[in-house]
């Protein structure tokens, strides 16, 4: 299975996990960090699609998409935790 799919069906369970919360009445801050989830891996797949047809399989930029994305993930958890 092609690695961009991979996240495409994460982004979809992030998605449904998000639903599941609203419809629970959980808090906001783990409706918006689900909902960040899926959009993160959502954007990890079209990039890694749009990347790997560009440049082939083997590359530095799967590096650089791969930490750019932890970074963000970072940043927002530093910024989720703070906030709640």
């Amino acid at each position: 299975m092609k690695q961009w799919i991979v996240y495409l069906i994460l982004s979809g369970i992030w998605l449904i996990a998000a639903i599941v919360n609203i419809a629970e009445q959980r808090q906001p801050a783990v409706i918006a960090f689900n909902i960040f989830a899926a959009v993160l891996f959502a954007g990890l797949g079209a990039g890694y699609a749009l990347l790997s047809r560009k440049y082939g399989e083997t590359g530095r930029w799967k590096r650089w998409l791969h930490l750019s994305a932890l970074l963000m993930l970072i940043v927002v958890f530093i910024v989720i935790l703070l906030v709640s």
